[in-house]
């Protein structure tokens, strides 16, 4: 490298210049010290990246506790024109329906009408929290800032919602995601949550989540 930009010495070696690319940092740094995952078929990064690497096949019929596709579902390619999905598969984690809302100091009734994505972000957040080292009475009053990519608006305003189920405005809100996290485990730092719509032709999935929790 040379003061007067990023030109490289042509007498220093390919694989040294790799390396060099590699290492070199400019500005701050940050280091992670923990993370949370739930993909499908795991809740744990390893077992998911190697079923990737052997080809699994992951999508199974939808389940019938996530929404009963039988009322939507037309093996017509063209039955999207009449509101019906020629589509009964999907890949799915589990656990998404046991969202326990006590640690959160989240009321039963307004849980069931929370976005699902709320809930599982809620519980990912404080999981990598957690094996971190920090606990919720730890984190009480903390200047940990939360960043969250995801998606807004968010699809679940769409669903229909049954007279039994709790829930307020915000309960589907994208844009307040973060700020649950702050607001339940009472984090003072900086809370704001990112429009990712446009990244999803870059995911597998376009409702997938990134959590960035720092302090």
């Amino acid at each position: 490298m040379t003061d007067d930009g990023p030109t490289w010495d042509p007498t220093v070696p390919r694989h040294w210049q790799a390396q060099m690319n590699r290492l070199y940092h400019k500005g701050p740094q940050a280091a992670a010290r923990s993370f949370s995952c739930k993909w499908p078929a795991s809740w744990d990064a390893v077992p998911f990246w190697n079923s990737t690497l052997q080809g699994a096949d992951l999508a199974v019929e939808i389940p019938f506790h996530r929404w009963k596709y039988e009322d939507m579902y037309d093996p017509d390619l063209d039955s999207y024109k009449w509101g019906k999905s020629c589509s009964k598969h999907g890949t799915f984690f589990e656990g998404i329906h046991l969202f326990d809302p006590k640690p959160f100091s989240i009321s039963i009734f307004e849980s069931k009408g929370m976005d699902p994505c709320q809930r599982h972000i809620l519980e990912s957040s404080y999981e990598a929290l957690n094996a971190a080292g920090f606990k919720k009475g730890k984190l009480m009053k903390s200047l940990i800032g939360v960043y969250i990519g995801t998606q807004v608006p968010a699809e679940f305003v769409n669903a229909p919602v049954a007279a039994d189920l709790g829930g307020s405005g915000t309960s589907a809100a994208g844009a307040i995601t973060s700020n649950r996290i702050s607001f339940c485990l009472g984090m003072q730092g900086p809370s704001f949550t990112v429009d990712g719509h446009g990244s999803a032709g870059l995911q597998t999935r376009p409702w997938c989540q990134f959590n960035w929790i720092s302090n």
